[in-house]
Parts: structure tokens; sequence; C-alpha cells
């Protein structure tokens, strides 16, 4: 009676052990999955950034041209 008590004790505890592998693996591969949905999505947000800021830049370069074009033309 003792060896069946003993070994439903080992089966439980390898079953606790792969159960808790198990859980662990999952939670680990999603957190790689959303790293990498995540490093998918950065370059677009920053590249939607960039654009951004480059067309803020090209409209404060023509402002100050079209300034810098009119104060001559006021001067003539």
């Amino acid at each position: 009676m003792v060896g069946v008590t003993e070994d439903f004790f080992v089966v439980f505890i390898v079953g606790i052990i792969d159960y808790n592998f198990l859980c662990f693996r999952d939670a680990i591969q999603q957190v790689f999955e959303l790293r990498n949905e995540n490093q998918v999505l950065l370059p677009l947000a920053t590249n939607h950034h960039s654009n951004i800021t480059s067309n803020q830049n090209t409209n404060v370069n023509l402002e100050a041209q079209n300034a810098t074009l009119n104060s001559g033309t006021v001067q003539n």
C-alpha cells in the first residue's frame, strides 16, 4: 500500500512540474510575440513621427524663404 501512495505522489509531483513548465513556456512565448509585434509597429510609428517633423520643417523653411523674398521685393 505504501508503494502505491509513493508512486501516486511521484506522478502527481511530476504532473505539477510539467504543468508549471508548460505555463511558463506559454508565458515566455507570449512575451516574445508581443515584443515582435511592437518591433513591427515601432518603425511605423517612428516613420510617421519623422514625416510629421519633416513636413513641419519644410513649412518653416518655406515661410522663411517667402519672408526673405518678400522683404527683398519691398526693399527694391
